[in-house]
């Protein structure tokens, strides 16, 4: 296997990257502290205890003026670009993530409200069609900074224990269009970006998370439900593994899930491990 030397250097000296490190992290730290964007997240704090989307006017301009969220988007750029030149092996000490088409730079989070850049990028003609649509709690706020792409918008008009009555509107989003997602019974699906198209986002958690809910487009089937509270997701994986792992020693704490006031997706969990153990 060839192992670039510049790789080795740093296997061998771990210093270089380190420096590297601090000098993203300056940069970072920079751009944070730049005219005007401490503002923005204070705002961002404020919506995410509760405050009205509207009542955060610096936040809310972010995603409605098109400059002004261009400029703070190039800021970041700027800031990070250098440090980048001088050390391309660096790590952007931002959160990030990837997955079938779709990157996710996370620029901030306060309380519950987190700000995001989205790029959906093509996947050529054989990438397959979405078949199911996932509908989940939040509010979100996006502008379209860049690209385009065609799109699905899908509401629940009724609600049923195992299906659900789906209206579906198909539009294109470009550059300068503002979408706002409120509830738990309107999201979007991107079938077909044209190139890359890049959304600036804001979007903030429910204070009692609801349920996510995945339907079959088709004829509006319930396929799955999921817990919409993370640490409930948590405890779910543990009891989880816990009876995999034959831990008899758990069952009493499993057992006080299950006479708990826990949902029941999570006291179900708890018993059925329980009961294995």
């Amino acid at each position: 296997m060839r192992i670039d030397p510049a790789i080795a250097g740093l296997r061998r000296d771990p210093a270089p990257q380190l420096s590297a490190q601090a000098a993203l992290e300056h940069a970072r730290e920079a751009w944070r502290a730049s005219p005007g964007l401490a503002t923005l997240l204070e705002d961002l704090r404020t919506y995410g205890l509760g405050a009205d989307f509207a009542a955060c006017p610096v936040l809310a301009r972010a995603l409605g003026d098109f400059a002004f969220a261009q400029a703070l988007v190039d800021g970041l750029v700027t800031a990070l670009s250098p440090a980048l030149r001088e050390h391309p092996l660096g790590h952007v000490p931002l959160r990030h993530q990837y997955a079938q088409g779709l990157a996710v730079l996370q620029l901030a989070q306060a309380a519950g409200a987190t700000l995001s850049l989205l790029c959906y990028e093509a996947r050529g003609h054989g990438a397959a069609v979405a078949k199911t649509v996932c509908f989940a709690g939040g509010e979100r706020h996006e502008l379209c900074l860049a690209g385009a792409a065609e799109a699905r918008f899908f509401e629940t008009l009724r609600e049923e224990p195992q299906r659900a009555e789906l209206a579906c509107e198909s539009r294109r989003i470009s550059r300068g269009d503002m979408l706002a997602f409120r509830g738990p019974h309107r999201t979007k699906i991107v079938d077909r970006p044209l190139g890359r198209m890049v959304l600036l986002r804001v979007s903030r958690d429910d204070p009692v998370p609801t349920q996510a809910r995945e339907y079959r487009i088709a004829d509006g089937a319930l396929l799955h439900r999921a817990s919409g509270d993370r640490a409930e997701s948590r405890d779910e994986m543990a009891a989880a593994v816990l009876g995999a792992m034959g831990r008899a020693d758990a069952a009493p704490v499993l057992a006080d899930i299950v006479r708990s006031n826990a949902s029941a997706h999570l006291r179900w969990q708890a018993l059925r491990q329980a009961l294995a153990l």
